[in-house]
């Protein structure tokens, strides 16, 4: 099943506070295509799947709108159990009545926690 899938973000020095947002998009021929998205092999629960006109109108083959309605795909992970260093979010586009990965795309992230530093405290008055 011809697929192509792409990750957005997070993207190289994004910013982030408390909650790290990923989002991409997959094209595919497969109507019932469904996305999986993992933080170090760990299953992320809320994924949304949403209409990217961007996406249905640069990219093209894949099935086009009959089988893409929706092909961007979005959700966010609470890092906070997360260690300093390295993880991986990898995206899975699975054929659920198969059970079958049809294609994988992964992305590396360094995650760097930084403590508060206060320069001045001031008084007042």
């Amino acid at each position: 099943i011809d697929t192509r899938i792409y990750i957005d973000s997070p993207y190289n020095n994004q910013q982030v506070d408390g909650v790290l947002n990923y989002q991409g998009w997959v094209m595919s021929e497969s109507k019932d295509a469904k996305v999986n998205v993992y933080v170090d092999d760990e299953l992320q629960e809320e994924v949304t799947r949403y209409e990217r006109e961007d996406v249905l109108e640069a990219i093209t083959g894949y099935g086009g709108r009959d089988t893409n309605k929706t092909p961007g795909y979005k959700g966010s992970i609470n890092y906070s159990n997360l260690s300093e260093g390295y993880h991986t979010l990898k995206v899975d586009v699975v054929i659920p009545s198969k059970g079958e990965v049809i294609s994988t795309a992964t992305s590396k992230f360094l995650l760097k926690k930084y403590s508060t530093k206060i320069d001045k405290l001031h008084e007042l008055f």
